[in-house]
């Protein structure tokens, strides 16, 4: 026993020695790295950087700015749906914005902005989230609207000459309303012949391709739809219901809005989808809701609507009428 208790005490002494030294470099450490700390209290969150080529995924234990900046530059009202890096904890991140909207669904979206802090790839990556690029279409028509005219300038010489990029911007615009009114296939601006009778018109002037078409029209549809929500607020509105099956018995249904401004009788087609389950009163339900939850339609303002006598356009009426 002699012999084992010295062994005995002087293990338990060393055991206690290095818990006493780790306890006390625990408590230098923090007290040195204070920075250590406030990054340890911000938990990890998933950060996607829009480099302007592609999306790179990683892992950042980041802050967002608590303030905005005041830039005078900064007047567009997309910068309201973006925040800055904090530069204190990201100082590489100054030329980059995170966007709030996708930061609200759970992850964060960071979009480069580059050196001038331009808006472009902001609203490019804002027409992601449809609803809020309509809000922000409407904001933008109406800073045009509200924005004081300014002072007459001296004429330049450009002024008297017809600018190429307008050109081209108007004839973008005209052959798009050409394809639309006409129905034309979207594919049009494919056809070499048509491309062939442009150029021969006019040598500077190239017809759109598909895919700047096809962002065209959708931008396009996005500022009709913010106008006509914004038009339709607190106005009553009466609907017609139809459907039918096409040739290829495929079943269609069809919604349209009615309503009178200044005594002119206004009409709108809110929807023409197809109904993959059949034109059952159930699915004509679901479609109507839809729409009115769509396009921002308040049921205290719906006055009626107006369908045939079909059996299941009955039962659609005793649905909505409950």
């Amino acid at each position: 026993m002699s012999e084992s208790q010295p062994s005995l005490f002087s293990s338990l002494s060393t055991i206690a020695t290095r818990e006493s030294v780790s306890r006390d470099s625990l408590v230098i450490g923090n007290l040195d790295s204070s920075s250590n700390l406030l990054e340890a209290d911000v938990q990890p969150e998933h950060v996607v950087i829009d480099t302007g080529e592609s999306d790179v995924s990683t892992l950042l234990k980041f802050v967002v700015a608590s303030q905005r900046s005041t830039k005078s530059h900064k007047t567009s009202p997309v910068w309201q749906y973006f925040a800055h890096f904090d530069c204190t904890h990201h100082p590489d991140r100054k030329c980059y914005r995170i966007c709030l909207i996708c930061r609200d669904a759970g992850f964060d979206k960071a979009v480069s902005v580059g050196k001038d802090s331009s808006p472009a790839p902001l609203i490019s990556h804002l027409r992601t989230h449809k609803e809020q690029y309509a809000d922000f279409l409407v904001a933008v028509e109406k800073q045009k609207e509200t924005s004081p005219s300014s002072g007459k300038a001296q004429s330049t010489m450009g002024k008297f000459f017809t600018a190429h990029s307008s050109v081209k911007e108007r004839f973008k615009h005209k052959f798009a309303r050409w394809v639309v009114e006409d129905s034309l296939p979207l594919t049009t601006c494919r056809s070499q012949a048509f491309k062939n009778m442009i150029r021969a018109a006019n040598k500077t002037l190239d017809v759109p391709s598909y895919q700047t078409l096809m962002s065209f029209l959708e931008t396009t549809k996005m500022g009709a739809v913010g106008k006509m929500k914004a038009f339709l607020q607190g106005k009553h509105f009466s609907i017609t219901m139809d459907h039918w099956t096409s040739l290829a018995t495929d079943n269609y249904g069809a919604i349209t809005l009615h309503v009178i401004d200044d005594f002119k009788l206004l009409t709108f087609v809110l929807s023409c989808v197809k109904h993959d389950n059949g034109c059952t009163a159930s699915e004509m339900e679901r479609q109507l809701l839809l729409d009115m939850e769509q396009w921002g339609l308040d049921k205290k303002f719906f006055v009626t609507c107006i369908t045939d006598s079909a059996s299941n356009m009955n039962s659609f009426g005793e649905r909505i009428d409950k």
